[in-house]
């Protein structure tokens, strides 16, 4: 049975929600993080708290940009565990694929995330007729790789408009309900590019720097207010999934480019035991620790970015563990 939701039709398949215990409130003594601190040194502290690992219980996992590429790959895993994926994507093709593969454990909705009627009336679909979103995770992006002066007015909102704009409405549509519950999860997929820009992805780069501080910003946020809600930034350097061809990287052993498996895997881990931060690999942040702008060693070299605009299922990234231990 094909699970999918379009502007014109609409046909989901059975779901079952778990019901989770809300996690207990976050510690009086938990105090905020300096703010003379950079969010990337912090990661070096912070990154590995809240270590609790997954329910049992089937859950409901919505996933933007679910038919291709990173998210198609954490859809597989969830259904995998038992959980019930919601695919978001705006390739109705590459939905059906995947609800194929995964039958009633996979529904379908094809939506638009520059739109914003599209992005509310996709939410509204999946409260009514499949349940409360456990999960959520912002994977979906696309990306442009042009000089400044060579993109179109149009080039620049899109990419604004899907990369970040898109968190905002996602987040808005499941989060009152997460907070009603006592309990959810935010994931944010960014990028490394969204801590240490390059050439020619500077509306790219722009829109992922805006998507760690919406995650740093909304974590405050549900601190502040006492909301038990988990938030988990990922930001990897550039994963082998096609979005990026012609990208090369001069330090291989520094920043290699990732298998994807491997990333699903580490993305996976990093939601499992609720880290704040999961940074491929941790020498992304090294621009910032020395200052130094300019350093071409952890950027890569963009060689043969194509010009034209891919939908890019999410991060393009890297560890330095695969390089240490393959096997973690």
């Amino acid at each position: 049975m094909t699970n999918l939701v379009t502007p014109t039709g609409l046909c989901v398949g059975n779901s079952l929600v778990g019901k989770k215990v809300p996690p207990s409130p976050l510690s009086r003594r938990e105090t905020l993080p300096n703010p003379r601190l950079s969010i990337f040194v912090q990661n070096l502290f912070l990154s590995h708290q809240h270590v609790i690992m997954p329910s049992s219980a089937s859950r409901i996992v919505a996933i933007t940009g679910a038919g291709n590429g990173i998210g198609r790959l954490l859809a597989l895993r969830f259904a995998e565990r038992g959980d019930h994926v919601v695919g978001l994507d705006i390739d109705p093709g590459a939905l059906a694929e995947v609800s194929g593969e995964l039958g009633e454990a996979f529904t379908a909705i094809q939506m638009d995330l520059s739109d914003v009627d599209s992005i509310r009336e996709g939410f509204a679909v999946v409260s009514s007729e499949v349940g409360p979103v456990d999960i959520l995770i912002n994977n979906a992006g696309i990306v442009s790789g042009k000089y400044l002066l060579d993109y179109s007015a149009k080039d620049i909102r899109r990419t604004m408009a899907v990369n970040v704009e898109a968190h905002f409405h996602t987040v808005r549509a499941v989060l009152p309900d997460m907070i009603r519950r006592g309990s959810g999860h935010i994931v944010t997929v960014a990028s490394a590019g969204g801590l240490s820009a390059t050439a020619r992805l500077s509306a790219y780069s722009a829109s992922k720097f805006a998507a760690v501080g919406f995650d740093e910003a909304l974590r405050l946020e549900m601190r502040r207010l006492g909301h038990p809600i988990d938030t988990t930034l990922v930001a990897p350097f550039y994963i082998d999934t096609g979005m990026f061809d012609g990208v090369k990287t001069r330090v291989a052993f520094l920043l290699p480019i990732l298998k994807p498996d491997y990333a699903v895997r580490r993305i996976m881990k990093a939601i499992d035991r609720k880290k704040r931060r999961l940074i491929m690999p941790a020498s992304c942040i090294s621009p910032f620790l020395c200052a130094c702008s300019r350093c071409r060693y952890t950027t890569g070299s963009l060689t043969s970015l194509a010009s034209h605009e891919r939908w890019m299922s999410s991060s393009d990234t890297i560890d330095l563990r695969p390089v240490l231990n393959p096997d973690r």
